[in-house]
């Protein structure tokens, strides 16, 4: 089954220790919802709860790239359309993307997620356990002041899908979302930035559902049998 990008809502906090936001609508089978935070702080900002729908979501990944900035990655199965996301912790100002795909496995939905980070160094993140039929979802954040207004998909990396991204101006904390098909080798997720600042970034390989054979007729599934006529006594 292949999977396919839904719909994301965004969130930009006001103030310090994070907030609440009702998430993306949701429609289609095999769901799930992926939600990453972007957080600024000057002792090693640090995520303390998530919740869904009040039920605590999945880690999945998370990185300090450097002094200031993280990203952290999470999940949830089968969600329902439009409930609260709700995070706290010890950090600053934060932004949050939360998006759904469809066709994810249920049972398997990721696999472990590849974290990279850094300052100055490029922004880039090698992923070498995803395999054909994988969407590798990427969130890419920064605390870099010279991002406002300007995080625009031109620094995305060759072959991936920009979806959105978010600058809060309150506090240079800045987060932004892709998406590139997986394969079995090594495959690179980047954002071309080579700034001075700090910068996190979460590669997380969702799993397609598998199409049961038990949904496909049986005369579809053996073109060998053959039927003998009706009789009309």
């Amino acid at each position: 089954m292949t999977i396919s990008y839904g719909n994301l809502a965004s969130y930009t906090t006001a103030v310090d220790g994070g907030g609440s936001f009702t998430g993306p609508i949701i429609s289609g089978s095999n769901t799930y919802l992926i939600v990453g935070l972007s957080l600024n702080g000057y002792n090693e900002p640090t995520p303390t709860t998530i919740t869904y729908n009040s039920v605590s979501m999945t880690s999945l990944g998370t990185i300090r790239g450097g002094n200031f900035n993280r990203v952290a990655v999470y999940g949830v199965v089968n969600p329902e359309s439009q409930k609260t996301i709700a995070y706290s912790g010890n950090f600053g100002k934060s932004v949050v993307i939360a998006a759904y795909y469809t066709g994810v496995n249920q049972s398997t939905p990721t696999r472990t997620a590849t974290t990279a980070g850094g300052n100055p160094t490029t922004a880039t993140a090698n992923v070498t356990n995803s395999q054909s039929g994988d969407l590798l979802v990427g969130f890419f954040g920064t605390d870099d002041t010279s991002l406002s207004n300007a995080f625009t998909q031109a620094r995305l990396g060759s072959g991936q899908t920009y979806r959105t991204d978010l600058v809060n101006n309150t506090d240079e904390v800045n987060l932004a979302l892709c998406e590139k098909d997986g394969a079995s080798g090594t495959v690179t997720v980047s954002w071309n930035y080579a700034g001075s600042y700090d910068w996190s970034e979460v590669v997380v390989p969702l799993n397609p559902a598998v199409v049961s054979s038990a949904s496909v007729p049986p005369h579809i599934l053996d073109s060998t049998r053959t039927f003998a006529p009706f009789l009309v006594r």
